[in-house]
């Protein structure tokens, strides 16, 4: 009688043991999900872990995504920085091809990333590398055209937020919007600067209609068929990239 009630009570107590399995595998599955998100897959049981599942594959893909960013990032800070380099000489601003490879970022990298590569070229350019269109180095801040740089980083931001929400498979005509969205916020900085910098820092003030004319004016027909062309090549990339 005795050792039937022991047998009986060891097959309840396994009955319960069973029912919190998988409890605690979703608990440990929870945690070390947790655990690698923020110690980025650092672990001497990784493999193992993977192998029974408790690591989600997303995870298992990070470095190769962080890599693939900062290959992105570089690239755009690269290319804006050449598109400096291929300018028009009209004092006090320059048309450069700079702007088309800030409406390429937001279009195709996304607000973060597009942002970011203009980061990193204002950045490297301020630091000293000659990659803007009038050379670098910290006193570039005192220039006329100072403000057209911090309106790219804020520009290929809103771009790539607007892009975003857009249907990959849509017209390259819904592109249009956030480029030209770009181009009104690379002049509003742009301008707001030229007019301080020429009356407090070069000392030639100008009237609002000069800082209109050689601020906004005179760059509207290249700026527009550059976002035209940005947005046409834009989605033809996108086109050709499998979804996800």
């Amino acid at each position: 009688m005795a050792a039937s009630t022991a047998k009986l009570h060891n097959q309840k107590n396994k009955c319960k043991a069973d029912a919190y399995k998988p409890k605690i595998k979703l608990i440990l599955t929870l945690s070390f999900r947790k655990m690698f998100t923020y110690k980025d897959c650092i672990f001497p049981f990784k493999k193992h872990l993977e192998g029974a599942g408790l690591v989600h594959a997303r995870f298992q893909k990070r470095p190769a995504a962080r890599a693939g960013t900062v290959v992105l990032v570089a690239m755009f800070a690269a290319l804006t920085a050449v598109g400096g380099w291929i300018k028009i000489p009209i004092p006090p601003v320059p048309i450069t091809l700079q702007t088309l490879f800030v409406y390429l970022a937001g279009d195709l990298l996304g607000w973060k990333r597009a942002a970011a590569s203009q980061i990193l070229f204002v950045i490297l350019g301020l630091m000293g590398v000659p990659i803007f269109a009038g050379g670098g180095g910290p006193a570039y801040v005192l220039k006329p055209t100072f403000g057209y740089l911090i309106g790219f980083i804020l520009a290929a931001g809103s771009i790539g937020y607007l892009a975003r929400r857009l249907k990959r498979s849509g017209p390259w005509t819904d592109l249009l919007l956030p480029n030209i969205t770009g181009l009104l916020i690379i002049f509003f900085p742009g301008v707001l600067y030229l007019a301080f910098s020429m009356r407090f820092i070069v000392g030639q003030p100008l009237t609002f209609q000069q800082a209109m004319i050689s601020g906004i004016l005179i760059f509207l027909p290249s700026e527009l068929g550059k976002a035209v062309f940005a947005a046409w090549i834009s989605q033809k990339i996108k086109s050709r990239l499998p979804d996800g």
